[in-house]
């Protein structure tokens, strides 16, 4: 897996809660801080952004660079 630059952002698909959004994935933010986090875009008048996969669902501000999740390990 390879880091991507924020600026070419996960793909987007309709989610459950009836916005865009990508699937989970590990972002770096300045600093070097990671984190998992998914790109969504809320509504169609809002630009896209990242936020935390926490339950807090913070919005992050100062994310440089993403990548895909590892698959899960077998049971």
């Amino acid at each position: 897996m390879e880091w991507t630059k924020a600026e070419t952002p996960p793909e987007m698909n309709h989610c459950d809660f009836g916005w865009m959004s990508s699937t989970k994935v590990l972002v770096c933010e300045v600093g070097g801080e990671m984190r998992v986090a998914t790109y969504e875009q809320i509504d169609e008048d809002c630009e896209p952004r990242w936020y935390s996969a926490c339950s807090e669902r913070w919005g992050l501000d100062r994310v440089t660079h993403w990548m895909s999740l590892p698959e899960a390990p077998n049971a």
